[in-house]
C-alpha cells in the first residue's frame, strides 16, 4: 500500500513560489499548521508572517487532494480579495506546473477564469469574496472550507452568518487569520478560547 503523504509534503511536491520549490525554510511553523488535524484553526500573527500564502497554498492543495471540494475565502474589502485572487492564487497556479496539471489538466497556458471564482477539472473550486460590516455577499454559497482573512476587522455578529455556508458539508473546516490591533477585539476572544500555541522567531541579527 502506498504511503500516505501529508498536506505539507504534497504542497512541497506540487507548488512553486517565486521560481523555487515551495518550502518551509523561512516559515517552519507553518508545516505543522498544514498538517494540524483540528477542523478549526486561528492564526493570530504580525504583518507579513505568511498568512495569505498559507491560505492560498492550503486552498489549492485541498482542492487538488479532494475532488468536489469547495473553498470559500473572504477578506474585508474588494481590494484585498482581488489581491488574494490575482497575486496569491494565480501566482501559485501560474508558476506551479504540477498543481496545474492536477487542477486544470495543463501545465502551461493562461488561467481562464473569473477573478472571484476558480473552477477546477476535478469538480473542486475556490470562491473569493469580501465582507466587513455584513455578510450579505456570502449568502447563497456552500463550502467545505471557510477561510476568513483579517478577521479582526469583521463584524463579529456577522461571522456566525457566513459560517452557515458550511452547514451542508460532511467535512467542514474553519480558518480565521488576522493581526490583532488591540487586546479588546474578537480575534483576541477567539485566541483565549483556543489552545494558545505560540511560535517565536529568533532575530537573525541577534
Amino acid at each position: 500500500m502506498p504511503k500516505r503523504i501529508t498536506q505539507s509534503q504534497f504542497a512541497q511536491a506540487t507548488l512553486e513560489l517565486k521560481g523555487k520549490p515551495f518550502g518551509f525554510t523561512l516559515h517552519a511553523p507553518f508545516r505543522e499548521i498544514y498538517d494540524w488535524p483540528k477542523r478549526r484553526i486561528l492564526l493570530k500573527t504580525a504583518r507579513q508572517a505568511g498568512k495569505s500564502t498559507f491560505l492560498s497554498a492550503h486552498s489549492l492543495t485541498k482542492c487538488a487532494t479532494k475532488s468536489h471540494r469547495r473553498v470559500f475565502y473572504a477578506s474585508t474589502s474588494e481590494k484585498q480579495a482581488r489581491e488574494f485572487a490575482r497575486v496569491k492564487l494565480n501566482e501559485l497556479l501560474s508558476r506551479s506546473p504540477r498543481i496545474r496539471n492536477i487542477l486544470l489538466n495543463k501545465s502551461v497556458g493562461d488561467i481562464n477564469d473569473s477573478v472571484f471564482e476558480k473552477q477546477f477539472s476535478n469538480g473542486s473550486g475556490i470562491t473569493v469574496s469580501y465582507m466587513k460590516e455584513n455578510a450579505d455577499r456570502t449568502r447563497g454559497y456552500s463550502a467545505d472550507d471557510l477561510m476568513l482573512d483579517e478577521v479582526q476587522d469583521m463584524d463579529p455578529s456577522e461571522i456566525p452568518i457566513v459560517e452557515e455556508i458550511l452547514s451542508a458539508s460532511l467535512d467542514p473546516s474553519r480558518f480565521y487569520t488576522g493581526t490583532p490591533k488591540t487586546l479588546d477585539n474578537h480575534i483576541e476572544h477567539k485566541w483565549q478560547l483556543s489552545t494558545k500555541h505560540e511560535v517565536f522567531f529568533r532575530c537573525k541579527s541577534c
